[in-house]
């Protein structure tokens, strides 16, 4: 959800095409990929939350009063910072899950999430993030 509500937004509020079409991305691959977690989850008689953290919703909302190319620059940091995180965090699942169909559904995420925090490196000096660590990951 964190990819996808920002996603939307800088499909309407970012001046930079390539950022709308990054916004654009996010909410197609991470929408799909909320879907396969919402069958994993319902096979596993888990409950899902249905909104994002407090914590998110703040970035969300500061995210929503950025202006100009002020949100580009906001939101490309805010999708390095989650891409990050989420790696970090898939890939331990992907290791180290109790359970094979999470571990199956972590490794065959990190795909896509290495590949969106590539996107989102690429963004910087289109959007004046010339100080931003580029960290690429090994695939």
């Amino acid at each position: 959800m964190m990819e996808v509500q920002p996603g939307r937004l800088a499909q309407t509020h970012a001046t930079n095409p390539r950022v709308k079409d990054f916004g654009a991305m996010m909410v197609k691959d991470h929408g799909e990929g909320m879907e396969k977690l919402k069958r994993l989850a319902a096979r596993k008689h888990v409950v899902l939350p249905d909104s994002v953290s407090t914590h998110q919703q703040k970035e969300i909302n500061d995210l929503r009063k950025r202006k100009d190319g002020n949100f580009d620059k906001t939101y490309v940091q805010l999708m390095i910072a989650d891409h990050r995180s989420d790696i970090h965090e898939f890939e331990k699942e992907a290791g180290q899950a109790m359970d094979s169909s999470t571990r199956l559904f972590a490794g065959s995420s990190l795909q896509m999430l290495r590949r969106h925090l590539d996107s989102a490196n690429n963004l910087t000096h289109l959007v004046g993030l010339n100080n931003i660590k580029v960290t690429p990951y090994p695939y």
